[in-house]
């Protein structure tokens, strides 16, 4: 277009390969460049300041009117932090462990009565009683355990009197007893 300008013509139907516009027409000027996409004609002028408009080549630039913070019109939508489903998972997990762990129960709170039965069966006298004394839930679980079928078998032995036994038998039972108080 003007002289030192450099010229490359495609027609206006064709597109590149990566499905853009074809560039119509490209020319280089001292301080203007021209890009004609398809029907749009866009001005990019390299010696112009932050905030001022594009005016054509001989007419001084004019700056844009900065708009106050009272003419503006208030902001309606706000922004929400967008979180991952992974960490939301994670938090709740965590705060499903914590809620277990500071209940009256403990961990006891997801394992069936079966098991918990179990579990106490295993335990020894001592420290049955001392589990009676962590909580008032622990010491109620403790104590429907001992009303339970095995919990008496656990606590209560069996005596039988038609069997003779020996003085060590004898002396292990009274110290069962002695430890239930």
């Amino acid at each position: 277009m003007q002289d030192g300008g450099q010229q490359a013509t495609t027609s206006a139907d064709d597109t590149s390969e990566f499905g853009f516009p074809a560039i119509n027409n490209f020319a280089a000027a001292d301080d203007q460049v021209e890009l004609l996409i398809a029907s749009l004609d866009l001005r990019c002028y390299p010696s112009m300041l932050p905030g001022e408009t594009p005016t054509p080549p001989g007419d001084t630039p004019t700056p844009l009117l900065v708009a106050s913070e009272a003419d503006a019109p208030p902001c309606r939508c706000k922004k929400t932090r967008r979180r991952s489903s992974r960490l939301i998972f994670k938090e709740r997990s965590l705060s499903n462990t914590r809620a277990i762990q500071d209940g009256p129960l403990g961990f006891f709170e997801i394992l069936p009565v079966e098991m918990i039965y179990n579990i106490l069966y295993e335990l020894s006298i001592v420290d049955l009683s001392t589990l009676t004394i962590v909580s008032k839930a622990v010491r109620g679980l403790v104590e429907c355990f001992m009303d339970s079928k095995l919990g008496e078998d656990r606590l209560l032995l069996r005596v039988s009197l038609h069997k003779p036994s020996s003085q060590d038998h004898h002396a292990s039972l009274m110290q069962h007893f002695r430890r239930l108080g």
